[in-house]
């Protein structure tokens, strides 16, 4: 037998165990089911406890801290959800923030404004409201700029408070920034740029409440925000709001 076909027949004899040892793994390769994709949030952390009212508060945070944060998770049912707990507390964790309580302080929604003994919420100046959602626009009817409108929060105890808002951008494409500020009272304390994702995003901010605010007037110490186009002269802003949880850290 010529010496090509006894290499060609050894060769074959030693690369058949290889193979049939190999083909069930990638058998089982091709059979398991691919991994579901994780649910990406967007969450944006302001993180107020630090500014007073005497200090004039910068036009657009520079600090990481107040930074829009993609976070994977499991996702909820419904589309429109608060923070799950776990997701919270890896946000809260960015700012120095340890484990937060399992249970919600209060929940406003526009066919909720009120819960009995913790307080309530305004929106103001809202185009349309639903039992679910409110609608809001960055101008008035006109064209003449809107100072404030959006959901805020009246509390009725002192505490620190993580307030996550429920947003949407609609008529943003992803990836579009806005301008969107916390107000208490008529003060603007913080201005965000925030970046729209496609679907519901969360906008968490942390404000203590002391003693000496729950002595002036509900207007003066509620708690809320407003988003519009980061530029004059831009078009409306078309943004929504979900709800509101409240957390007392």
């Amino acid at each position: 037998m010529p010496r090509q076909i006894l290499f060609a027949l050894a060769f074959f004899a030693l690369a058949a165990p290889i193979t049939s040892a190999q083909r069930p793994q990638l058998q089982r390769q091709q059979i398991s089911p691919s991994e579901k994709p994780k649910v990406q949030t967007a969450v944006t952390v302001i993180d107020l406890r630090q500014v007073t009212a005497e200090k004039k508060p910068p036009k657009r945070a520079a600090d990481p801290v107040y930074s829009t944060r993609r976070m994977s998770g499991a996702g909820s049912k419904s589309a429109v959800a608060a923070l799950p707990l776990s997701q919270l507390g890896e946000a809260l964790r960015g700012v120095g923030i340890g484990a937060p309580p399992a249970n919600v302080y209060a929940r406003f929604t526009p066919g909720q404004l009120t819960v009995p003994g913790k307080g309530y919420m305004i929106l103001a100046a809202p185009y349309w409201t639903y039992p679910d959602h409110a609608e809001f626009y960055s101008t008035a009817e006109g064209g003449a700029p809107m100072i404030w409108n959006g959901p805020a929060v009246v509390l009725r105890e002192p505490g620190t408070y993580v307030f996550d808002f429920v947003v949407e951008f609609p008529t943003s494409p992803s990836g579009t920034f806005h301008d969107c500020g916390v107000q208490v009272g008529f003060t603007t304390y913080q201005i965000q740029a925030v970046e729209s994702i496609n679907g519901p995003q969360h906008i968490l901010v942390i404000w203590p409440i002391g003693q000496d605010m729950l002595d002036l007037g509900d207007e003066l110490r509620s708690v809320g925000i407003h988003c519009s186009k980061p530029r004059a002269g831009d078009q409306v802003l078309t943004w929504k709001f979900f709800l509101v949880d409240v957390t007392k850290l």
